[in-house]
């Protein structure tokens, strides 16, 4: 099977009245969400604070000096500056962000083409929506309150941001990017920077409870990788781009660590892309719209494939029963699921609503691998078998990020979740 990732926190609400009523519901587990009904596990859009005074002393806050050291790293580009007290230049009179070390320039040039694909990649990566359709998701969890590019003002607003003409100063920002930051996003204290401790794994059947296996901000995947048809655990690390994989279900350090795969920014993938019953890995670049498909050790398997609009989130799935994984995205704006056949048809369905979180799977047992949702807010997996029956399953905590997998070897999938706490 498989998709088994978490690009970033997952969140949605809404198909349990919906559930209600279809035919072939089964309550799996009792439940009362009640408490957590109209929470959201993603952070909302952060204010703006005016800086009155230069800060003493004047030093790069520790959110902002950590951003720009992961950006430099991964992209390149140069370091314009971050804390200086300086006024802003539109003749308002108020201080800049930098004045209290709350903003970061990057060089880069508009003129240039590589610069240009740099600042595409991560903005790519900042602003698109999450696998619930959170529009500026990373942004939101990194503590972002504005970005100023090439003519172009990325603003935000009490529940929502935008991008408008930049024309307030003389400077059109063509040769930096210019970010600022919330007092609690310069201070670390939002779910980016903060989500940092090990992941706990609730796992169907696990011996261990808690069962912790990476760290945030550390993305969950699952796979078969010894071949042995059950389902075990797996990470990966989206600065260091490298999955570390375990076979078991027991904590302990990594079985295997494999080098970087793909570009900053992509979303992990895993698979059988062969059919030899082993699980592999891969990534789909948002950026390119590009499925890419490697060994465990790195090493392309198979043709890259193209598939997905801005925004859609990839899938993962056998959806003819013939041993090897395929493709698919998923539109969290309509909740349709677009499956690509062998042949490159397109097979569309839909399922859930607004907000809820795609899971794959093979409930029943039949070798074809099926659709389900997941909904954070209520915690409750929905999963729809080949006859088109419906069950739920309420499993987990608040933020938790759902994963599925064979845990006992018993030909059919069943829903686990990871969660990653707070650091002390």
């Amino acid at each position: 099977m498989r998709l088994r990732g978490r690009p970033e926190h997952w969140v949605g609400a809404g198909l349990v009245a919906v559930m209600l009523g279809v035919a072939g519901f089964q309550l799996l587990d009792q439940a009362d969400p009640a408490h957590a009904v109209g929470a959201v596990d993603i952070d909302g859009y952060p204010a703006r604070t005016e800086v009155t005074a230069c800060a003493e002393p004047l030093v790069g806050k520790p959110g902002v000096v950590a951003f720009r050291s992961l950006v430099l790293s991964q992209l390149g580009g140069g370091d314009d500056g971050l804390q200086v007290c300086k006024l802003i230049a539109n003749d308002s009179g108020s201080l800049s962000d930098h004045a209290d070390g709350r903003a970061w320039d990057w060089h880069v040039e508009a003129k240039r083409a590589t610069d240009r694909a740099r600042v595409d990649r991560l903005l790519n990566w900042l602003l698109r929506p999450d696998e619930r359709g959170h529009r500026n998701a990373m942004a939101r969890r990194i503590g972002i309150t504005y970005i100023i590019w090439n003519h172009q003002y990325y603003r935000v607003s009490s529940d929502d941001a935008r991008w408008v003409p930049y024309t307030s100063t003389g400077d059109p920002h063509d040769t930096h990017v210019h970010f600022s930051f919330s007092v609690a996003g310069a201070a670390q204290e939002t779910s980016w920077w903060a989500d940092r401790a090990p992941l706990t794994w609730l796992v169907p059947g696990a011996r261990e409870v808690p069962l912790t296996f990476g760290q945030g901000p550390d993305q969950p995947v699952v796979g078969d990788w010894d071949g042995d048809g059950r389902d075990t655990m797996g990470v990966f690390d989206p600065v260091g781009r490298r999955f570390s994989l375990r076979n078991g279900i027991s904590a302990g350090p990594a079985d295997l660590i494999t080098p970087p795969i793909g570009p900053f920014g992509a979303v992990p993938l895993v698979g059988d892309w062969d059919g030899d019953g082993r699980d592999e890995l891969g990534v789909y670049d948002s950026v390119q719209r590009r499925f890419s498909f490697t060994s465990l050790t790195g090493a392309q398997l198979r043709s890259s494939l193209v598939l997905g609009a801005a925004g859609d989130v990839p899938v993962v799935g056998d959806w003819n029963g013939d041993g090897t994984d395929d493709i698919g995205i998923f539109t969290s704006g309509t909740q349709t699921f677009s499956l690509r056949q062998q042949d490159g048809s397109v097979t569309e369905r839909r399922l859930g609503e607004t907000h809820d979180a795609p899971v794959i799977g093979d409930w029943d047992g039949d070798r074809v691998d099926d659709l389900g949702m997941y909904n954070a807010t209520t915690r409750m997996f929905a999963l729809r078998a080949a006859d088109g029956s419906l069950r739920q399953q309420f499993l987990g905590g608040f933020r938790d990020t759902p994963v599925v997998g064979d845990w006992n070897g018993s030909g059919r999938d069943a829903p686990a979740t990871v969660s990653a706490g707070r650091r002390p």
